[in-house]
């Protein structure tokens, strides 16, 4: 089976949360107090916190480039300059915008119906958007359930200590609504058209 650039930037993509919580786990496991009772406690010490730190930097900085290679490939897979790259900085709205605008247009291309395609692009954005909320609200509700039966505890305790600290749950929503959005948008033209043979 032969993959695609589409097929690849869609790879990237789902590799970036990987290493993200790859670098955070391995941020948590390297405790600086291993130094305790060397020769050299501040030395060690000092050194584990860089290890630690580094890992995180590096993983935060892997999934950048990962990032900017699912963009960059799926610029090749739709036919368009690498200066496109620039709305990499958008995040996945940058990311919807390269979906959205499709392959480079042939010479004489259809410039009639695009009020039509408008139109139908912001009903498939809106849907899209819908959707990646309902899920992650779904989500959200069965981890409360599963939280609330493995303490012991009524899921009104769980609902009262999120929202205790509900200015963070609200972020990690909108991040992973971000996240589903860009996955779908690469997801689409992989399952939703198939080239004709």
């Amino acid at each position: 089976m032969r993959f695609s650039s589409q097929s690849f930037a869609l790879l990237a993509f789902l590799a970036i949360p990987l290493v993200i919580v790859l670098g955070v786990l391995a941020h948590q496991l390297i405790d600086p107090e291993l130094a305790r009772g060397t020769a050299d406690y501040v030395g060690n010490y000092a050194l584990l916190e860089r290890l630690r730190q580094a890992c995180l930097i590096l993983s935060f900085a892997l999934a950048g480039g990962l990032w900017f290679l699912a963009f960059g490939l799926l610029l090749v897979a739709r036919q368009r300059s690498l200066l496109w790259l620039v709305l990499a900085f958008l995040g996945p709205l940058g990311l919807v915008a390269v979906a959205v605008v499709g392959r480079a247009p042939a010479a004489g291309g259809e410039r009639a119906a695009w009020p039509w395609r408008l139109a139908r692009e912001a009903a498939i954005f809106v849907a899209i958007v819908v959707l990646a909320h309902f899920l992650v609200y779904a989500k959200n509700e069965v981890l409360i359930a599963w939280t609330a039966a493995s303490r012991g505890v009524e899921s009104a305790v769980i609902i009262a200590e999120q929202t205790a600290s509900s200015g963070m749950w609200a972020f990690g929503e909108f991040l992973q609504i971000l996240f589903l959005t860009g996955l779908f948008y690469l997801v689409r033209p992989l399952v939703g058209r198939r080239k004709p043979t």
